[in-house]
C-alpha cells in the first residue's frame, strides 16, 4: 500500500519553513490530491503521444518561478531573471533549439529592469517533471525555465501588475517565435 503521508509533504520544515496549510491536509485530502496528479500524468502523455505521432518532436516549456530572496539568503548575489536548467535533458542533441530558447529570454524587455539570462546557475532542470518526460521519448525537448519572481513582493505577497502584464506578453512572443523555429527544424 502506498504511503500518501510521504509522497505529499505536509510539514513546514519542506517549505523552508514556511506553513503553507492552514490546517495538516488529512491521508483523504492527500490521496485525492495524488489521483489528480496522476490524471495530470495521464493527460499530459496522451497529449505528447498526439503531437510526437503529428510531429515527430515536441517542445515543453516547463516555466516555473523562483524566489530571489532565498536565493540571495543561500549566497546567491545577483539570482538571473530568467534561468534555463538543462542538466536533465541531452544537451548535444537540443544545443540549437537550447540556444535559440536562451536567445529568445535575452531579447524579452521588462520596463526598467535589466534581462539577466543563465543556464543552470539557481536551478539545474533535474526536477521530476522534466526527468520523467525526457525518458518517454528522445525526441521530447523539455525546457525547465525559472524566472525570478521580480513581477512581486515575496513578503507581502503584492503584484505588480504592469510587471506581470509585460511578463506575458514577452514570454507568449518568445514561446510563440521559439516554437515555430522548433517545429520547422525538428517537426516532420
Amino acid at each position: 500500500m502506498v504511503d500518501y503521508r510521504r509522497l505529499v509533504h505536509r510539514i513546514p520544515g519542506r517549505f523552508r519553513g514556511t506553513r503553507v496549510y492552514r490546517s495538516t491536509p488529512t491521508d483523504a485530502m492527500n490521496r485525492r490530491s495524488i489521483k489528480k496528479y496522476a490524471a495530470f500524468n495521464r493527460f499530459i502523455a496522451a497529449v505528447i503521444k498526439v503531437l510526437l505521432n503529428r510531429f515527430g518532436a515536441c517542445v515543453i516549456y516547463d516555466i516555473h518561478s523562483y524566489n530571489i530572496k532565498h536565493q540571495v539568503d543561500k549566497g546567491h548575489p545577483s539570482p538571473p531573471m530568467f534561468n534555463l536548467g538543462t542538466l536533465g535533458i541531452q544537451r548535444n542533441q537540443w544545443k540549437r533549439p537550447i540556444a535559440a530558447w536562451l536567445d529568445h529570454l535575452r531579447q524579452i524587455k521588462i520596463p526598467e529592469l535589466p534581462t539577466t539570462i543563465a543556464e543552470n546557475d539557481v536551478f539545474g532542470g533535474m526536477g521530476e517533471f522534466c526527468i520523467r518526460l525526457t525518458g518517454w521519448d528522445a525526441n521530447i525537448l523539455v525546457l525547465p525555465t525559472e524566472i525570478s519572481k521580480f513581477y512581486m513582493d515575496e513578503h507581502s505577497g503584492i503584484v505588480y501588475d504592469s510587471l506581470v502584464h509585460a511578463l506575458k506578453k514577452e514570454v507568449a512572443m518568445a514561446v510563440t517565435a521559439h516554437g515555430g523555429e522548433f517545429q520547422r527544424y525538428y517537426c516532420r
